[in-house]
């Protein structure tokens, strides 16, 4: 039991509504200029949203998420906005989402402020029972190092020559002092229900590290 390290105790959230169930699908500790020196970036289901609209405001509605992929499904963007089961789900995603973010704000001390929001849309899997992620999840990557981290490639809809997941979620994460770098998992892992983080490791050199869980 996590309990029985004795440092501190476990801060549990819910993952039960989403299909595979792991914390990594919504949140990722990422470091920043904060008293912490970290902070978490999290899945925002509603940013995914408010970027999908942007894009059909802009003329950019009959373009295809995944188009470069080898999806079987490639949704217009507005074909996603008109499709009232899928924004259902992706605002329940929301929800949950909230209610884990307000249990790691009391537990950690962050502010709401501090967090870094990645858009990621979610879908229901009628089938199976659960949430997933549609795009690749881009809170689902590899912290390389403090300022290095390894995401999914969202293959979101290109509007002007630009990938607006892609410029969204490097945005964000460069307010952190975070670098984002692109890695194609699209067919190996995100088809499959996992992502970066899902499939990869890392092992770390902690010999010259401060003991900071005592």
């Amino acid at each position: 039991m996590v309990s029985e390290q004795g440092y501190q105790p476990p801060v549990r959230i819910d993952t039960s509504w989403l299909l595979v169930g792991h914390v990594d699908e919504t949140v990722h500790v990422v470091r920043a200029d904060n008293e912490r020196g970290w902070t978490l970036a999290v899945a925002d289901p509603r940013s995914a949203v408010r970027l999908l609209e942007d894009a059909h405001r802009k003329g950019a509605g009959s373009v295809r998420l995944f188009a470069d992929t080898n999806a079987p499904r490639k949704p217009t963007v507005d074909e996603i906005l008109a499709d009232s089961k899928r924004l259902t789900a992706n605002a329940e995603a929301a929800r949950h989402i909230d209610d884990q973010v307000r249990i790691l704000l009391r537990a950690t001390g962050l502010r709401s402020s501090d967090l870094v929001r990645l858009p990621v849309f979610f879908e229901k899997q009628e089938q199976l029972g659960g949430l997933r992620a549609l795009t690749p999840d881009v809170v689902n990557g590899v912290s390389l190092t403090e300022r290095q981290f390894a995401a999914p490639d969202p293959h979101g809809p290109t509007v002007h020559g630009q990938d607006i997941f892609r410029a969204a979620t490097e945005i964000a994460l460069a307010k952190a002092g975070v670098r984002v770098h692109w890695v194609e998992d699209f067919f190996w892992a995100h088809l499959g229900g996992g992502e970066v983080h899902c499939a990869t490791n890392a092992l770390r050199d902690t010999r010259t590290t401060n003991r900071w869980w005592s």
